[in-house]
């Protein structure tokens, strides 16, 4: 099946729901769709209306109520004289603020590769469904079933009806037969998100105005059927649960212990699995000699560390046993695990370490990280990858006004790529405020994006957008008056010159960079200033 997927049409139903049909919209401009083609179902409600009379899409009003199945029973495919493959969506399923916009090539490379389905759509969120949806256990016991069924990392064999999917050209009316995609190509549900004690206007104009038979998560009472259908659901969950196993006595985890330069304790960190030889590398001396060099040099008894991204707490435990105080933000839910861990093996510094088990992000709320395995030291929320999470985030803009950022005498970023963003939104903190900074800035997830374009094209892409982030990054920090980037060949640290700078724009490799408002001791760096 050979398509382009912005040029796909993609047909939204809809039936006086303007806000969400807004939001639906809006995403799909943000993502570069251009064939947007809104498909009434004979709505009355006014500002709707109004708004058909202003966008720029395509409208085409049917003057009859025919559901989800407008496009096929209204004859859509045939007025648009359209033989290919095609999106269809009720206007009330919006992708998750992190789902990629390549969504439908993802839905493409799936039904080309699964010929038993007829269609393939976003999973359904209801990890994050709000207490205040009357119906809120009822969806979440009901909907359990379509994540069952994983016949691949991230993909689940499902029965779909109306939600955001690709259909092949030869998909009959009302198929059911399906993928849907798991994280972080998943959309949300927005009737499921509301607070039934507290109806909008639009919402209570909606269900005064939907007719029967249209909508079942919308009523006052859901209907016998699919209440019995829950039941039922609810008895094989049950009948399914094995009686508990004795729980196996517990191995001991085995452990590394390492001794840091300039730190007299020894520390004792568990051994997970890691690729590269990590641990060979860090019991050596040779992970991140530069960061631990400065960590080491510029800290002191009642100092504060500030460790972003502080993975499995190693350099956050090599702070404390310097006598730092040490503040750790790490949201993977699995190096956490080993985290604390290494906080049990190591109890002399643990009481100084404050563990925050979030990320900083563009906004406060639930997010996504992704990386090819939870735990290896890449998950971040700018790319996706085979596993996934669900974690909390805070704006980095309301974090820097904190008490422990305002005291901090060293903060370190490495967060696998969303230094992009965060730095951007650090840019007023630091201009009152320059902390010595350690920032990490990554370069593999240019290098992992735009898979689809040939060569020379996705090489230019790659560049281009690299660079822009980081002349944000570089505008973020432009208050720093000294300002090092590290040269491994040489194992030094050499002012960010105008040549430096230059270089680090155009490259799309990755970058350690220490930045000061004063100068550093020699055993940190060597001296000298940004002379841009």
């Amino acid at each position: 099946m050979i398509f382009n997927s912005f040029q796909t049409p993609i047909f939204i139903t809809c039936r006086d729901r303007l806000e969400e049909l807004r939001r639906l919209v809006s995403w799909l401009e943000r993502a570069g769709y251009q064939r947007i083609v809104l498909v009434d179902n004979d709505s009355s409600y006014a500002p709707l209306l109004a708004y058909y009379d202003e966008t720029p899409h395509q409208v085409i009003r049917l003057g009859r109520n025919l559901g989800h199945l407008a496009v096929w029973e209204g004859n859509v495919l045939d007025t648009l004289a359209h033989k290919g493959a095609f999106v269809v969506t009720d206007c009330d399923i919006v992708p998750d603020e992190n789902a990629p916009y390549d969504a439908v090539d993802r839905f493409a490379d799936l039904l080309f590769r699964y010929s038993d389905v007829n269609k393939v759509g976003f999973g359904l969120r209801i990890d994050d469904l709000p207490s205040t949806y009357k119906f809120h256990d009822e969806v979440i016991d009901w909907e359990g079933q379509f994540w069952e069924d994983e016949v691949e990392p991230g993909v689940f064999r499902a029965l779909l009806d109306a939600t955001f999917a690709l259909y092949r050209p030869t998909a009959p009316q009302g198929t059911l037969r399906a993928l849907r995609t798991g994280p972080p190509y998943v959309a949300r549900h927005l009737p499921w998100y509301v607070d039934s004690d507290h109806l909008s206007d639009e919402e209570r104009y909606y269900r005064d105005h939907m007719g029967a038979g249209i909508s079942n998560w919308n009523l006052e009472q859901l209907p016998d059927e699919l209440l019995a259908a829950i039941d039922g659901r609810r008895q094989q969950l049950v009948a399914r649960e094995p009686a508990p196993a004795p729980a196996p006595p517990p191995r001991p985890e085995p452990t590394v212990t390492s001794y840091v330069p300039g730190v007299e304790t020894a520390f004792r960190f568990v051994r997970t699995e890691q690729e590269g030889g990590f641990w060979d590398l860090f019991s050596d001396g040779r992970w991140h000699p530069e960061t631990i060099a400065v960590i080491v040099s510029l800290l002191r008894p009642g100092s504060t560390f500030i460790d972003m991204g502080a993975w499995i707490g190693a350099l956050s435990i090599i702070a404390a046993g310097h006598g730092a105080r040490v503040v750790a933000l790490e949201a993977d839910p699995v190096a956490l695990q080993a985290f604390r861990t290494n906080l049990a093996l190591n109890p002399r510094v643990a009481q100084t370490i404050s563990l925050v088990p979030k990320a900083l992000a563009k906004r406060s709320g639930p997010a996504f990280i992704a990386s090819m395995r939870l735990g290896n030291g890449r998950s971040s929320m700018s790319h996706g990858g085979a596993e996934a999470a669900l974690v909390e985030t805070i704006d980095a803009r309301d974090w820097s006004s904190t008490p422990d950022f305002l005291s901090a005498d060293l903060l370190k970023i490495d967060i696998e790529g969303a230094e992009f963003f965060v730095i951007p939104r650090l840019r007023k903190a630091f201009r009152s405020r320059r902390t010595v900074l350690l920032l990490s800035v990554n370069g593999y997830q240019f290098v992992e994006r735009f898979p689809r374009l040939p060569g020379r094209a996705r090489w230019a892409t790659q560049h281009v957008v690299s660079l822009f982030g980081r002349i944000r990054i570089l505008r973020g920090l432009r208050y720093y008056r000294n300002r090092w980037k590290w040269d491994a060949s040489n194992s030094e640290w050499h002012p960010l010159t105008r040549g430096e700078k230059l270089k680090f724009l155009v490259s799309l490799a990755g970058a350690e960079l220490l930045l000061s408002d004063g100068e550093l001791a020699a055993t940190a760096t060597t001296s000298g200033s940004d002379s841009t």
